[in-house]
């Protein structure tokens, strides 16, 4: 109820008495708010960071017991791309520096294991046939796009 309040409050600018909290009320309400989303947020990452450590890769919306943290750093991926784009005001998008700094991180990570993994894919598969993989064979194209694709960022 008082989360509602304080939504409230930010919808309706600084007229506390409206919502019936004093200003005193507001500035608590609103410490308590931030240290819990910390703490929260704080989980979170560590389930995330957890998870990767695990399984070598990041969550998939397709799996339903990954849903919940897909949809986390989902979100998460979506606060640091508005980042770049409003520059550095970590404010304005609801994280701490040292929040995007570990999201960054976890981001880099990610890309160096999924770009390794598919580069294991790839000499395994030249290994096996041979060849490179081919657009033309339904079972080769994801790692012959894949391919394709880093052979065009050389260029």
């Amino acid at each position: 109820f008082q989360q509602k309040k304080l939504r409230q409050l930010e919808d309706q600018g600084s007229n506390f008495a409206s919502i019936g909290l004093t200003e005193d009320q507001v500035k608590r309400l609103a410490t308590v708010s931030a240290a819990s989303l910390r703490s929260s947020w704080g989980q979170r990452y560590d389930e995330l960071e957890e998870f990767m450590r695990k399984h070598g890769r990041k969550p998939r919306p397709s799996v339903v017991q990954e849903r919940s943290l897909y949809g986390w750093m989902y979100f998460q991926q979506k606060k640091l791309r508005q980042l770049e784009d409003q520059g550095s005001n970590f404010a304005s998008i609801g994280l701490t520096e040292d929040q995007v700094k570990r999201l960054a991180t976890v981001s880099a990570a990610s890309l160096r294991s999924s770009w390794g993994q598919r580069y294991d894919e790839l000499e395994e598969f030249m290994r096996k046939h041979g060849r490179k993989p081919r657009p033309s064979v339904v079972q080769e194209r994801s790692l012959y796009g894949w391919m394709y694709f880093q052979q065009k960022k050389l260029r």
